[in-house]
């Protein structure tokens, strides 16, 4: 079974994988509708401008 540390995430023009070991209690209620939106055909959710509002960078490592 696959889980989320797997996933590669598009985010502005990069790909990123979540970092659970970076994500803290205080980021889970803020990580729960980006990750809905992240698993949603493309609309007009701002993923890039909700990470950057919440603070969520630390969450996300880039892929090289």
């Amino acid at each position: 079974m696959r889980t989320v540390d797997d996933l590669h995430f598009h985010i502005g023009s990069k790909a990123y994988k979540f970092d659970s070991a970076s994500a803290s209690a205080v980021d889970l209620p803020l990580l729960l509708p980006l990750f809905m939106a992240l698993t949603q055909p493309r609309g007009t959710f701002d993923v890039e401008g909700y990470v950057d509002q919440c603070a969520l960078w630390h969450c996300f490592r880039a892929v090289e």
